[in-house]
Formats: C-alpha cells, sequence, structure tokens
C-alpha cells in the first residue's frame, strides 16, 4: 500500500488541508475487513491535539481466491531434496554392490591439503 498522492496548501503560517490518497489492490477475490484508522494533529485554531477517526468497514471482492504458494513452496524444496537423497542412496549402493556397473577412474587419486 502506497500513498498515490498527497497534496497540501502551505501558507504563511503552516496552516491548510491535507489530502493523501491510497489505492490497494487485491490479490484475489475474497472478504476482510479495513482496520480503523486514527490521525493525531494539532489544531492551531483551538491549540489543542486533535485525532480524526475512521472506523473500520467490511470488504467484499470479487474473483477467484489468490493463490497461496506458501507450504506448496516448502513441500515442493522437501520433495526434492528427498529425491535426492535417494538417488544418491542408489548410486552408492550400485558402487559398493556391483563394482562392474561402474567404469574405473583413469586418474589418478589427488589429495587437496588447505592451509589456513
Amino acid at each position: 500500500m502506497r500513498p498515490r498522492s498527497t497534496s497540501a496548501t502551505r501558507t504563511a503560517n503552516a496552516a491548510g488541508p491535507r489530502t493523501e490518497r491510497v489505492t490497494l489492490v487485491a490479490a484475489g477475490g475474497g472478504r476482510g475487513e479495513a482496520p480503523p484508522v486514527s490521525v493525531r494533529w494539532y489544531d492551531l485554531g483551538s491549540g489543542e491535539i486533535e485525532t480524526a477517526r475512521r472506523e473500520g468497514f467490511p470488504i467484499r471482492i470479487e474473483g477467484p481466491p489468490a493463490r497461496t504458494d506458501g507450504p506448496a513452496q516448502w513441500s515442493r524444496l522437501l520433495q526434492t531434496g528427498l529425491y535426492g537423497l535417494i538417488a544418491a542412496a542408489c548410486a552408492f549402493v550400485l558402487r559398493t554392490w556391483f563394482p562392474r556397473l561402474t567404469p574405473p577412474c583413469k586418474s589418478p587419486r589427488i589429495d587437496v591439503i588447505l592451509l589456513l
């Protein structure tokens, strides 16, 4: 939610109306409620701090519900990780139990030592 436009009238004594407009765009259909809003300001005329209030109101949006990919993304990630572990286990079993199925390593073994 971002302000679309803000306009204020400035005079010598910094008094004047101020208008802010906000455009809300729904991601999908559904129902909800806008929360109450209150704005406090100092009124130069009365010398008091005043509060403007707007009560919340119900919102109904026509259309299909918004897609939520939260839990589905985690399940896909876990599923992919599980498939990777199964593939690694199968490769380990094939290499260990059936060494003739895997080609011999043609390059010599190289040990790398990192000195920090």
